[in-house]
C-alpha cells in the first residue's frame, strides 16, 4: 500500500540541527492522517506522498517549512519566583497569555 490522500501514516522520526546534534528522536510512531489536513508539516507529507511502508529519507527543513523565523518579540522572560514549586531544569511548564 502507498501512502496517498486520507491513508493513516505513523513514523518514526529524528530532528537535528544544521550541525547534526540530534534534538530529539521519537521512542513511539507519530500517527497522522495524509493528505493536506495540516496534521504534519506539507514539505514531510510531499516528501512520504506515493511512498511504501519501510521508505525512510531525510528532509531539510528551514524555519519557513516549519514553525517559522523566530521572532524575539513572542519571547517572555519570566521570573523565577513565579515558577510554581517543583519545577526543575528541563522540565515543561504551560503557560497562557494574557
Amino acid at each position: 500500500m502507498l501512502i496517498a490522500k486520507d491513508s493513516a501514516v505513523t513514523i518514526h522520526f529524528q530532528l537535528a540541527n544544521t550541525q547534526g546534534k540530534v534534538l530529539e528522536k521519537s521512542q513511539q510512531p507519530l500517527a497522522y492522517l495524509h493528505g493536506g489536513y495540516g496534521n504534519i508539516f506539507p514539505k514531510i507529507e510531499a516528501a512520504l506522498e506515493g511512498q511504501a511502508a519501510g521508505y525512510r529519507v531525510t528532509v531539510d527543513l528551514n524555519p519557513e517549512d516549519a514553525f517559522g523565523a523566530f521572532d524575539p518579540a513572542l519571547q517572555q522572560t519570566i521570573p523565577k519566583t513565579q515558577f510554581p514549586p517543583g519545577v526543575k531544569v528541563g522540565g515543561q511548564l504551560e503557560g497562557q497569555d494574557e
